[in-house]
């Protein structure tokens, strides 16, 4: 996974736990203490999933399902808006921000090495809500949806977020 993730979680854990927190998340998933990632890092995804699923909320006193909140809303709201303001501009609204989405994903990575980002394709199913079907073998539907809610309320919108399976997400747009 890559590093930009990383940095993202560092920010959120420093800012709402405190840097001892974070330092202690790296030594328990394996790193050293004062260890800096890069955005372009490709960090071993098994790394990654035991910080978020196993270290952070027993650091953190969270359970799993929290730290998926907390990193959806912090992604949106105080991490990628600023790291890659210019995807956000022209968007107006969570529906416009989802359906950018998946072109977002393509063209950050199309020339990173070793880069898997999820592929997303849409269908309406009615006038406010969207079928989002999530490919990706990593199955990072849950923060996926997590990440949809952080943009509902970075516009200020009220939305209603369905998983339907493994790969297929519901988004009422209300």
């Amino acid at each position: 996974m890559k590093g930009t993730v990383h940095k993202c979680i560092e920010k959120l854990v420093t800012q709402n736990f405190g840097v001892e927190k974070w330092q202690q998340c790296l030594v328990e998933a394996g790193f050293d203490e004062d260890h800096v990632f890069m955005l372009n890092d490709d960090v071993d995804e098994a790394v990654t999933m035991k910080l978020v699923t196993q270290v952070i909320p027993s650091v953190c006193n969270l359970t799993i399902q929290q730290v998926l909140d907390t990193f959806g809303q912090f992604w949106i709201n105080d991490y990628a808006s600023k790291v890659y303001a210019p995807y956000f501009e022209g968007c107006k609204s969570t529906k416009d921000l989802i359906l950018k989405l998946d072109f977002i994903h393509k063209s950050l990575t199309e020339n990173i090495p070793n880069a898997r980002p999820p592929r997303l394709r849409y269908e309406w199913v009615d006038t406010n809500r969207l079928a989002v079907t999530y490919l990706s073998d990593r199955g990072l539907i849950d923060l996926f949806i997590s990440i949809a809610k952080g943009a509902g309320t970075y516009y200020k919108e009220e939305l209603r977020v369905t998983k339907k399976s493994d790969q297929v997400l519901e988004i009422d747009f209300a």
